[in-house]
């Protein structure tokens, strides 16, 4: 088997990465039929930032996917702190076992906005 990130070569049973300290896929997170687990990375109301991030999750082959839900007010929204809840957004979800090399991908992208004056 191979490293998703780096393609350094392990063995079963080998959970981190020796070459590059990313978590490997465990049995917990896939069942018996294959399917992946996922988990809320983010919430987003900004296209640039929403293609960006989902252009990064592509290129890692990091399986994510999108839903229309409305903001609870607990996710980092746009690369930013959570907003307030209430709006709708679109949550983007990543497979729970890739959940923090999305993390570090997600930090990696300016948030909308920075630097900018209102």
């Amino acid at each position: 088997m191979f490293c998703p990130d780096c393609g350094a070569e392990y063995e079963e049973g080998v959970f981190v990465c020796t070459e590059c300290d990313v978590a490997l896929s465990d049995d917990e997170d896939e069942s018996e039929s294959g399917e992946v687990e996922f988990a809320p990375l983010m919430e987003s109301t900004e296209v640039v930032f929403f293609s960006l991030l989902t252009s990064r999750l592509e290129e890692a082959d990091i399986p994510w996917f999108v839903q229309a839900e409305e903001s609870l007010g607990l996710l980092p929204r746009d690369g930013r702190t959570a907003q307030a809840p209430g709006e709708q957004v679109a949550v983007i979800y990543v497979a729970k076992s890739r959940l923090e090399i999305s993390r570090q991908l997600a930090e990696s992208l300016d948030p909308v906005g920075a630097g900018t004056d209102d």
